[in-house]
């Protein structure tokens, strides 16, 4: 349910107006404002009231020591757990009234609207320097159906279809009353409000039907009641969405038990030859009965011979030419229909020489067919050779037969890439942003503003950056940082005092713990080679865990029992990794 409140908040709101009046709602005035029973405590002359107020005052006149969170200024009171201006007279308050002792703005001031000393009611409201009712705009509700709760009185009457509000367009036996701040608030007895499809009885209770407010992860769900919409199979996720007959509700959605479907709301079998894998998918000739072409596969239709195809009418095999892998995918002359290498479950039209690929119905070799290099059509220039798939040119190495235009109108030619920002090394290698192509580097490096190699800077991946702070790129390009630390001289930040940023396989970076771990003991690298492991940055032997301060484990401390015979600390020992007794009952010190 919503947050609980006092209603002695809302009847004492009345009864509270003047700084140095109240001491709790009913209670009888006293020197100065302290905290009142159930009502509002200010700040006056030297007083105190009774407790339990809802806002405690307390100090001197003219100034508090502890209002609310704050401590008042010279020439402030405390009201309400607020500082707000002292006076003697109107004009010391800037269009405002001086009232108790206290500047008040009467045109919305609760407890002196319009004139000092004249109070709204806890159901309403200071507007323009008068009172009036309060509105509180929460909407409506439909009572719920079969209500037999206290405000049917006790009688099981049907509420099906009603709906009705209650005070100031409040939900039926709900009430608009003014918090302490003066916000409009709907309630039901103690309660902000009720919850989605609860009700308030007239007694001032939530109520989920004819039962009390539901409690989490339940939802009220009308004349159903409570439900938990994880798992109710008649409200699944929503309110009054049932699941089909069979079904289950498992995390708020239904759910049909496995090699079932729902189909208008009932759980059939995926395997019936009227609902084959879906519902209404029927098998009709040549594909005739429904199954799975292997153990776990989806149901389909499938022909008396599970491994051929429905092609329009007639079952097929896909392991033939025409329709090599589906229906009509026909193989050209120089190829045929067999099991396709990257998957064995299909066939595919491979060339009789295994690499070679089918062009136009030719089959070549894309690494070295010059007239095909690389791709089908890919023609080289006169002279050149193919090697690799990459047409040769006359400068070797330094040059690449690369594609100047586009895909749809190519235009290839042999230019260097040893200096071109568009190719730099590679066809279509641009170099982006504060970099230029760099013969040395084989690469785009990053430049200054006068063009030369800026050793502060990194290309990575068409950006220049500073490995030194970049949490992206720290320590060099890809290395990133955990969220929330920062890149510090090319190292990531830990969060630990005991963790390092260590390289944990070849270019791949963590967060280790230096205490405990055996392969960056006290620092990254520093591998602890047998013995027992790292304990506290340092490699141990078993030796070392047979003290009372590592007995057995690292960090594991012998316990000091006091000998009360004695009157002394009485320590154990640590024989065989293990704390045992006290050493014979023989004290080692009377410090305690």
């Amino acid at each position: 349910m919503g947050r609980q409140l006092h209603l002695g908040w809302v009847v004492c709101a009345v009864a509270v107006f003047a700084i140095f009046a109240v001491g709790g709602c009913g209670k009888k005035k006293v020197a100065g404002g302290g905290a009142g029973t159930g009502g509002y405590g200010y700040s006056g002359t030297t007083g105190a009231g009774t407790t339990g107020g809802v806002d405690a005052g307390s100090g001197t006149a003219g100034n508090s020591a502890a209002c609310g969170t704050t401590t008042c200024q010279t020439g402030q009171i405390c009201a309400s757990g607020v500082c707000v201006q002292s006076c003697s007279m109107d004009s010391e308050c800037n269009g405002g009234k001086c009232c108790s002792g206290m500047c008040a703005t009467t045109q919305t001031d609760h407890s002196n609207c319009g004139a000092c000393g004249t109070t709204c009611s806890a159901t309403q409201q200071c507007t323009a320097g008068a009172c009036t009712g309060l509105v509180c705009t929460p909407g409506t509700t439909t009572a719920p159906k079969d209500d037999a709760g206290t405000d049917d009185g006790g009688v099981d009457k049907s509420d099906a279809g009603k709906t009705s509000t209650g005070s100031n367009g409040c939900p039926a036996n709900e009430q608009c009353m003014t918090s302490s701040s003066g916000t409009p608030t709907c309630m039901c007895g103690a309660s902000t409000g009720c919850g989605t499809g609860e009700s308030c009885s007239s007694a001032g209770s939530c109520m989920c039907g004819s039962n009390g407010s539901c409690t989490a992860p339940q939802r009220c769900c009308g004349g159903a009641g409570c439900a938990d919409l994880q798992s109710d199979h008649l409200n699944c996720g929503k309110c009054g969405v049932s699941c089909a007959s069979g079904a289950i509700c498992n995390g708020g959605v239904c759910k049909c038990p496995s090699g079932q479907i729902d189909c208008g709301g009932k759980c059939i079998t995926a395997s019936s030859d009227t609902n084959c894998g879906a519902c209404g998918n029927k098998c009709d000739k040549p594909a005739t009965s429904c199954g799975q072409r292997t153990t776990g596969a989806a149901f389909e239709c499938l022909c008396a011979n599970y491994f051929n195809i429905d092609c329009g009418g007639t079952c097929v095999s896909p392991a033939q030419n025409a329709n090599c892998g589906g229906c009509g995918n026909a193989c050209s002359a120089a190829t045929s229909c067999k099991v396709d290498p990257a998957d064995s479950a299909k066939h595919s039209c491979q060339c009789p020489t295994a690499g070679n690929t089918d062009c136009n119905g030719n089959c070549v070799d894309l690494q070295s067919d010059k007239n095909h290099c690389g791709s089908c059509g890919l023609a080289c220039p006169s002279g050149s050779t193919c090697t690799k798939g990459e047409c040769s040119c006359p400068g070797g190495a330094s040059q690449k037969y690369c594609n100047l235009g586009t895909a749809q109108a190519p235009n290839y030619m042999c230019i260097s890439i040893t200096n071109d920002d568009s190719n730099c090394f590679a066809c279509g290698n641009v170099c982006l942003g504060s970099s230029v192509c760099d013969a040395t580097a084989k690469g785009c490096i990053c430049v200054d503003q006068a063009q030369q190699p800026d050793p502060n800077k990194s290309y990575c991946k068409g950006t220049c950056v500073d490995p030194k702070t970049d949490t992206k790129n720290c320590g060099g390009c890809g290395i990133a940082c955990p969220s929330g630390s920062a890149c510090s001289a090319g190292k990531c930040t830990c969060s630990s005092a005991d963790q390092a940023w260590c390289e944990t396989t070849p270019g791949n970076y963590a967060c280790i713990d230096v205490k405990s771990d055996k392969n960056n003991c006290g620092s990254c690298g520093n591998v602890c080679n047998g013995g027992a492991g790292c304990c506290n940055k340092a490699c141990k032997t078993a030796a070392d865990y047979n003290t009372l301060t590592n007995c057995g484990a690292c960090g594991t401390v012998c316990a000091k029992p006091v000998d009360t015979s004695l009157g002394c600390t009485v320590f154990q020992s640590c024989k065989a990794a293990a704390c045992n007794g006290t050493n014979g009952g023989a004290p080692y010190s009377c410090a305690q």
